[in-house]
């Protein structure tokens, strides 16, 4: 934890020396069987620096994709691009089940938020009772295709 915050201090140092320079945040996402049986969003924080002057938060909800396979990280964001090093899709853009942004934006309709401290288990909103399912802690059968891990660091494994 202690590597992460300094990791985000160094980010925004970075972007506040150079004004070509900013800082891209998002919420990570972490698939079912990482910890939890539904996917969920992690909270919100800077994933990375990037260049270019800042860019607005309020563009169409994205998934970003950053990797492949086992060292694949995705994550969901409203900050406009472009997005360097990072694939990214709209909801209307997914390719399929197999798509690691089809979890994304499932999470992101059920308002499925990651519980800290309790392994990461989904937890709708309040007042929110899950809609279909997805963030109500069902038996996990189903499979979003996801297989994206959350993160970044690499000191979580």
């Amino acid at each position: 934890m202690k590597r992460l915050l300094a990791a985000c201090a160094a980010l925004a140092v970075a972007s506040c020396d150079d004004v070509s320079l900013h800082i891209l945040t998002a919420q990570p996402y972490q698939a079912p069987g990482s910890g939890q049986a539904t996917g969920c969003l992690l909270p919100g924080g800077a994933i990375d620096v990037v260049g270019g002057a800042a860019t607005a938060d309020n563009c169409d909800p994205t998934c970003l994709v950053a990797g492949s396979g086992d060292a694949q990280s995705v994550y969901f964001t409203t900050a406009c691009g472009p997005y360097p090093d990072y694939t990214a899709e709209t909801q209307d853009q997914l390719d399929g089940a197999a798509d690691p942004c089809v979890g994304v934006f499932a999470a992101l309709a059920a308002d499925a938020q990651c519980v800290p401290g309790d392994g990461g288990d989904a937890e709708a909103a309040p007042g929110d009772d899950g809609g279909d399912g997805e963030a109500s802690g069902d038996d996990g059968g189903g499979s979003d295709g996801g297989g994206g891990e959350a993160g970044g660091d690499a000191s979580s494994e």
